[in-house]
């Protein structure tokens, strides 16, 4: 662990004599402090399970939104004891997907599936090697758009580390920028360690998703099954700074006892414990890559369909109404202004051009519609 996150090292750099007794009772408190719950939260979309009552198993008390009830335990706790946490979770996308799809049935004639639209089409794979990507699920954000071009996916598995390559987990473990450079053929595509060869061959030998890096803890330091659950970040949270610690001591032990030492030991273990600030899961990328192609499909065969079920389907994703409706145009969408005649509430479609909705014009006057 770097020291520069330990409290001795801050107290230090603020002048504090750690040999002063008095600074030592009060280091000794902030360490017992640390990793414990600063405030009561609730997730958004998070319940959990239990056989029986749920009060007979966890205490429970009135949340602030009426009607409403919390656990007093964190997800820590409750996963500890075998209670069942679940998380439902909304995406705008799936709504404007399903939208879009009714759209193109009723003016385009056509019923389009999402399990089996045509794989690896050469125009949607050519928007998103430029970064034309406005308005395009998981992959229109500034970030995202800098790496497209450097990535230049060809493939659906390509869109999946796409996905996965720019989250806090990769981007922490310095893992990005070597991947990219790799793919560029700028860099050699070799593991870690001999050892990693199979486990990191498909992402040129740099750890990506969370099952990798599960794998390489029992790899380089004999993890058994137990300490490879506890290794792991779940894609909803992270690991706790303490437990992380802990693995990371682990972990160099069951590779000095294996000759895994000196600066190939360090990037092991920068790899793993970089994933507790959030990793994806290989098959969650999988499916947001899923996401990403039907919505990039979309765009791409039916403008008119997908512009005006994305407008349909604020807020979402990051850019304004107002910017989404200049990149159809400059796609070659005609947009029709609102008209009282023949608006409706929502955004339509007349002859496979766009009529303005009357709530779409609320959100670029600075209204919510």
């Amino acid at each position: 662990m770097d020291e520069a996150d330990t409290p001795e090292r801050h107290f230090r750099e603020a002048g504090m004599d750690l040999a002063d007794k008095r600074v030592r009772k009060f280091l000794d408190l902030v360490v017992g402090l640390q990793d414990l719950p600063r405030h009561l939260g609730q997730h958004s979309g998070g319940m959990v399970v239990c056989q029986g009552q749920l009060d007979s198993v966890v205490p429970l008390e009135p949340a602030t939104m009426p009607g409403r009830v919390v656990v007093q335990w964190d997800k820590e706790d409750c996963a500890d004891m075998g209670i069942v946490k679940i998380d439902l979770l909304g995406l705008g996308m799936m709504a404007a997907l399903e939208e879009s799809i009714d759209l193109i049935e009723r003016h385009y004639g056509k019923k389009v599936d999402l399990g089996n639209l045509p794989q690896d089409d050469p125009k949607v794979y050519a928007s998103l090697q430029i970064a034309d990507t406005v308005g395009l699920f998981q992959v229109e954000s500034r970030a995202q758009q800098a790496s497209l071009p450097r990535m230049k996916p060809e493939k659906f598995y390509d869109l999946v580390v796409q996905v996965a390559i720019i989250r806090p987990g990769p981007i922490a473990g310095k893992m990005a920028h070597p991947y990219l450079n790799r793919r560029q053929g700028r860099e050699k595509a070799e593991p870690l360690h001999p050892c990693l060869d199979q486990i990191l061959k498909r992402t040129l030998g740099v750890p990506l998703f969370q099952e990798q890096l599960l794998r390489m803890a029992m790899a380089v330091a004999d993890f058994t099954e137990a300490k490879r659950k506890n290794c792991g970040a779940r894609s909803d949270s992270s690991v706790p700074k303490k437990r992380m610690r802990e693995i990371e001591v682990k972990l160099r032990a069951g590779m000095t006892k294996k000759n895994i030492t000196g600066a190939t030991q360090d990037k092991i273990v920068k790899s793993i414990t970089s994933f507790a600030s959030f990793g994806f899961p290989e098959s969650h990328a999988a499916s947001f890559a899923l996401l990403a192609y039907a919505s990039a499909y979309l765009r791409t065969y039916y403008l008119a369909a997908f512009t005006c079920a994305l407008l349909n389907n604020q807020p979402m994703g990051f850019y304004h109404p107002s910017t989404l409706i200049k990149d159809a145009q400059r796609h070659g969408l005609r947009v029709l202004p609102v008209d009282i005649n023949r608006s409706r509430v929502k955004c339509s479609l007349e002859d496979f051009q766009l009529r303005l909705g009357v709530s779409v014009c609320a959100w670029i006057a600075g209204g919510r519609g």
